[in-house]
């Protein structure tokens, strides 16, 4: 997501503009290297809030059928069931947290969890959406990822770097320092983590079994402006593949190092995240698309899906998402 606090001052002033509600699709297509591995591209949701070009964020599966999204303007929403080119008008909005505030989400332990970066939390929500407690404080907390071994959670923050988060004990760690880390995946196995820092994707053994702080291993150099990351399954394992702010997915082989871009031409990508059917959920600056695998192959590494049965800053434009809500009531 990479919004720094000096060009957070920028889009507070930009929103009191416009937020921007729009029932236009993303522009992302696959391009033929895309097409030759087998992807297919869909429309999940389109017209969510856009704030300076900003929208859909983190998503999570509370249940295999049910979906949970955050926006840059600051709403959630609860979709009660996982949507199919749908409008974002379908949703509930669970709670409004304000611009720059409900960012990464992911599932741990059957639980959900989001990053509030307006308010510097980490906290537990319901499965539809509303706050349930508190968790931890981070400064600027901006990506989730959930360890599918250890089940704790890894939160960037933007200004400080990588904590390990322990959800029941309340704790946090600061295990990588450094500034503009984003969106990460963690490796089925738990012992590698993926991070988003600029152009590069950062790689770094995980200290599992109780090693300290974790190592970086490799940098894997994208050049456009990494954001959410996933591992490929099936045919594409052994492949990382990133989404972009530039409207990019590129897929790296983290053998040979090959970078190929998959789709273009889409408008700001952010988080990603493995969707319960084995596809990839990109977000866009209105929209949610879903990139289809091949038969035998998938995503992995941004969340754990648990089984179906568990479970004021920026004034004219937060009344401007007030008026809107009332207008979706009165319909």
């Amino acid at each position: 997501m990479s919004i720094s606090h000096a060009s957070f001052s920028g889009l507070c002033l930009a929103a009191l503009v416009a937020v921007t509600p729009t029932a236009s699709k993303a522009g992302l297509t696959l391009t033929a290297a895309g097409t030759n591995l087998g992807l297919s591209l869909s429309t999940v949701a389109y017209g969510f809030d856009s704030l300076s070009n900003l929208g859909p964020l983190g998503i999570a599966f509370p249940t295999a059928h049910s979906m949970l999204v955050t926006d840059f303007a600051g709403e959630v929403y609860a979709f009660s069931s996982i949507p199919s080119n749908q409008s974002a008008s379908t949703a509930t909005i669970a709670q409004n947290l304000g611009g720059n505030g409900p960012i990464g989400m992911t599932v741990a332990n059957g639980l959900v969890y989001l990053a509030d970066r307006l308010n510097g939390t980490v906290d537990a929500i319901s499965a539809t959406g509303a706050f349930q407690s508190f968790v931890v404080n981070v400064a600027a907390p901006t990506g989730l990822a959930t360890n599918p071994i250890s089940g704790r959670i890894y939160v960037t923050s933007n200004t400080n770097g990588i904590y390990e988060v322990d959800p029941t004990a309340h704790t946090k760690t600061l295990i990588v320092s450094g500034a503009d880390f984003d969106g990460m995946s963690v490796s089925a196995d738990g012992k590698t983590l993926y991070a988003s820092q600029g152009n590069n994707i950062r790689v770094y053994s995980t200290g599992v079994n109780g090693a300290p702080a974790p190592a970086l291993q490799a940098t894997y150099a994208i050049g456009d402006s990494t954001d959410g990351t996933a591992l490929g399954t099936g045919t594409l394992a052994g492949n990382l593949f990133v989404n972009t702010n530039a409207g990019n997915v590129w897929e790296y082989n983290i053998g040979s190092a090959a970078l190929t871009l998959i789709a273009s031409g889409g408008s700001r990508g952010d988080f990603v995240v493995a969707a319960p059917d084995g596809s990839l959920f990109l977000t866009q600056s209105d929209s949610i698309l879903s990139l289809s695998a091949p038969s035998g192959s998938g995503f992995t590494g941004t969340t754990d899906v648990p089984e179906p049965a568990t479970i004021s800053v920026l004034g004219f434009a937060l009344a401007a998402l007030a008026v809107r809500r009332a207008c979706r009531k009165s319909v």
